[in-house]
């Protein structure tokens, strides 16, 4: 049989078809009640071992490109960076872009060699409204349905099919620079006040991840005064294609390689080329230390294009470069080699093998921080994220596997009890279609939906038991508080990595983790009047208490000042 592939939304003429191909399950919404013969491509979950396996050669091919990078961005921005250097700018873009272009690369692939096509519609777009301004850009750009067609477009492009198909050309709009508003005003004229009190030797602390009181206290143990740090979104400047023609990689020894080795001069950020001087000179322009005894963060070494430049000028003469955990994520094979791609001379986990292997680390957002539970409160499910589509196996495609769940999680439950649940929707949920809220108001009508951005520990705190439906930091601060924790999600422990899945299999034995939702929602049933003394069961409080110990120390009452010691031993390490 021969199919039209689907890449992207449907023409018209699509509607009066049979035989299509449809490449991502979410577009089946697009014809499910059109009476056409269709099938979808199958969901890519990847197993364990090809995940290891994937980002181990992710990961190698990332280093290989670096070190080939290197001497061509140097000479074209008249700078010396090592290869690690590189790897704090332009790294988190990379592993970034070779991750979306694997997914789609071998989703392609996997599909041209499985089914007869015979016609496809293609899209092509400017290669300056294809590439992105910086790593935070791209993460946007691989969650739109257009950009994603072109990237389809120039896979099967690469492949050379002799196929029937239609071009379309289209204008893509995906920028994503913030509005100003007064919140920002404010917070730039008191930075401005704050920074008459900066030393030129003040460590640098930008997103601690932790509590705003502790954060102040760690700059005040510091001998500092705590500044904010007001960087910016770099704007988008004209690609420069003769710029780019100097960028040549060598062709790659298989398919997908000799793929992204033509299409990486193209699609490096503007911001690594074309903005590269602009942000120098903000840099020089920013009330910023001169030579800051550290440099600390959690965060900003993902998408804070200042502050990685900062921070390699700076790691050249000899500043420490510190970074901090900032979620669960440690225990999944997605980011086993996070450490390794970070560039970073310390890395500061909060569980037992924390503070470079020295001493035990703790949890930075739970420092000092107080939550009471009331035994007496709702039922609080936090909903999963849409997710980003940059991941090697097919993330959005998870979300209809998660919405499933919910599903049966919510009708299994007691009518009783409805009344007493309040579902928190990820900040994430705009992305989703009105139905998706209509849909659970249909199986739970008495359900209490919060979807503003309401501090997630105030919900805590008007909590008996919650409920965490993807594996995320907020079961470690819901442990912490020692408030009765239950999780769920799918194709169990296939992201956690192989030596981790005995604790959590400790945490199943003892109906803490769920695989099936009519199980946990027995589990919601029977024992509504009182989850505490189900938590508090010995068995119950060891396996919580194991995965904390692994994952998650709970802080002391100094643990702050042990984290000020801590980073001023690392300033004195020659």
């Amino acid at each position: 049989m021969n199919f039209k592939l689907v890449i992207n939304n449907l023409s018209k003429e699509d509607f009066y078809k049979d035989n299509l191909l449809i490449l991502d399950k979410y577009l089946e919404k697009k014809i499910k009640n059109k009476k056409l013969n269709y099938k979808i491509q199958e969901y890519e979950t990847l197993n364990h071992e090809h995940r290891h396996y994937v980002y181990n050669y992710l990961n190698t091919l990332s280093e290989k490109i670096i070190y080939e990078l290197k001497d061509q961005l140097n000479l074209i921005h008249k700078t010396n960076f090592d290869a690690n250097s590189w790897k704090i700018l332009i790294g988190p873009w990379l592993n970034n872009f070779l991750r979306i272009c694997y997914n789609r690369f071998y989703k392609i692939k996997k599909t041209i060699n499985n089914n007869n096509i015979s016609e496809v519609t293609t899209f092509y777009c400017s290669d300056n409204d294809f590439t992105p301004i910086d790593n935070f850009d791209l993460v946007h750009y691989c969650n739109n349905d257009d950009w994603n067609a072109v990237l389809y477009s120039k896979v099967l492009k690469f492949f050379i099919l002799n196929l029937n198909n239609q071009t379309i050309n289209l204008n893509l709009d995906l920028q994503t620079n913030k509005k100003k508003n007064l919140k920002s005003f404010l917070l730039k004229v008191f930075s401005f006040f704050l920074s008459f009190f900066l030393k030129h030797n003040d460590a640098i602390i930008v997103n601690s991840y932790l509590p705003k009181t502790e954060n102040i206290k760690l700059n005040f143990l510091l001998k500092q005064v705590p500044q904010i740090w007001n960087l910016f979104k770099v704007k988008k400047k004209e690609y420069n294609s003769e710029l780019r023609k100097r960028i040549i990689l060598s062709e790659g020894k298989i398919d997908f390689e000799k793929f992204v080795n033509k299409l990486i001069p193209i699609c490096i950020p503007t911001c690594h080329l074309e903005s590269f001087i602009e942000i120098n000179n903000e840099i020089k322009r920013l009330s910023l230390p001169k030579n800051p005894k550290f440099i600390f963060t959690s965060n900003n070494y993902e998408y804070d294009e200042i502050f990685k430049l900062y921070t390699v000028l700076n790691k050249n003469k000899s500043t420490p470069y510190i970074i901090g955990q900032h979620g669960s994520y440690l225990s999944g094979v997605d980011n086993s080699f996070f450490k390794e791609s970070s560039g970073a001379d310390y890395y500061l986990e909060w569980g037992k093998d924390g503070f470079n292997k020295k001493e035990d680390g703790f949890n930075f957002k739970m420092v000092n921080r107080k939550i009471k539970k009331n035994k007496n409160g709702k039922i609080l499910i936090l909903d999963s994220p849409y997710g980003t589509n940059k991941k090697i196996y097919n993330r959005m495609d998870e979300n209809f596997i998660k919405e499933e769940w919910l599903h049966k999680l919510l009708s299994s439950l007691k009518k009783e009890l409805h009344e007493h649940v309040v579902l928190k929707l990820h900040t994430s949920f705009k992305q989703r279609e009105d139905s998706y809220i209509l849909k659970i108001k249909s199986i739970c009508p008495k359900i209490k939906i919060e979807k503003n951005n309401k501090a997630i520990f105030n919900l805590f705190k008007q909590s008996r038991c919650v409920v965490h439906c993807y594996d995320s930091t907020g079961i470690l601060e819901t442990m912490i508080s020692n408030i009765p924790t239950f999780c769920i999600w799918p194709n169990e422990f296939n992201h956690i990595a192989k030596k981790y899945h005995e604790i959590y299999n400790n945490l199943k034995k003892n109906k803490i983790f769920f695989l099936d939702p009519k199980e946990l929602a027995e589990m919601l049933n029977y024992n509504f009047e009182n989850y505490e003394k189900w938590w508090l069961k010995s068995d119950t409080m060891d396996a919580k208490n194991n995965f904390l110990n692994k994952f998650s120390i709970i802080p002391k009452k100094n643990s702050t000042q042990i984290l000020a010691n801590k980073l001023l031993e690392f300033s004195k390490i020659e």
